[in-house]
């Protein structure tokens, strides 16, 4: 049966059903690779990958070792 790879908001990103498009950096280290959009919906049939949800993550990022 085919289906949607469904995406939560702020699900944590799983290499296995999603494709990294684009990052954006964050100073909140708990939303460290969490999915914010989805940009193309992914498929599955009989639990295998057909096409990956493709999507935008958020990225910690540290400035000279100091949050931003």
């Amino acid at each position: 049966m085919l289906n949607f790879i469904q995406r939560l908001k702020g699900e944590k990103l799983d290499p296995y059903r999603h494709e990294v498009l684009m990052q954006e950096e964050t100073a909140d280290e708990t939303k460290d690779g969490k999915v914010i959009e989805e940009f193309q919906k992914g498929y599955a049939l009989n639990d295998v990958i057909l096409r990956y949800s493709k999507v935008k993550v958020l990225k910690f990022a540290k400035v000279n070792g100091a949050e931003k």
